[in-house]
């Protein structure tokens, strides 16, 4: 059974210049620790200057065996709209089977329901990821895979319920990939956010994954660090 440690949030660090009014969590791990998340689940966290990606320090996230390990951020309130953005770098991933895959961020109704998904998987020599919605009229919709060369990238996802219908929209590196729009939302809304490898099939996968510069907000798109 996971370890689900329970954290006292402190002050969030928000890095670079930005002071967005619609921010809602930020964190980039300046602290040296994970103590500006709600809740870790699992172990295998370490923040180093060594995972930075974005300014002194980055969190690495080990992958040498199959358990979830993920961090929580409650400080969604009800989100009908929410943008995420972060970094993350496969340098360090040692094997990864052809097709293995996990989920690395996860939009939370309450505190079990996935409104949305984040899927990492290994594609040979490169990577892949893609986002699922879910409607609630089919199940979940997805967008198509799109490609991840090895080495650093920047993600964002933006969700949004628009009076019972729903979109997801994909970016890599800046560039928009995809939009599944007209999906069955209801009351749909964001209470928290998992953010770290969990679920899927990744037995046999070893190394670690770097992720920095977590950033969310409730409209604006966020793009990189400045």
């Amino acid at each position: 059974m996971n370890n689900r440690k329970i954290l006292i949030p402190r002050l969030l660090p928000v890095w670079g210049t930005s002071t967005m009014p619609d921010l809602i969590f930020a964190d980039g791990f300046e602290s040296g620790d994970t103590g500006a998340w709600s809740q870790e689940v699992g172990t295998g966290f370490t923040v180093t200057s060594g995972a930075a990606l974005v300014g002194s320090y980055g969190l690495s996230v080990d992958l040498n065996n199959d358990n979830a390990r993920y961090l929580i951020d409650q400080t969604p309130d009800g989100e009908t709209h929410y943008r995420v953005r972060f970094y993350l770098d496969t340098a360090n991933i040692t094997t990864m089977a052809n097709g293995d895959a996990f989920m690395l961020l996860r939009g939370v109704q309450g505190t079990s329901s996935g409104l949305f998904n984040l899927i990492f998987r290994s594609a040979g020599s490169t990577y892949q990821v893609y986002a699922l919605a879910l409607d609630e009229a089919v199940g979940y919709r997805g967008t198509s895979l799109y490609a991840l060369s090895a080495g650093q990238h920047y993600l964002e996802l933006e969700w949004q319920n628009l009076g019972g219908t729903s979109s997801l929209s994909l970016w890599i590196d800046g560039m928009l990939k995809q939009t599944v729009s007209g999906l069955e939302a209801g009351s749909q809304a964001v209470d928290e956010v998992w953010f770290g490898p969990w679920g899927g099939n990744k037995v046999g996968t070893t190394g670690a994954l770097n992720l920095d510069a977590f950033q969310s907000q409730r409209v604006n798109y966020i793009g990189p660090v400045p």
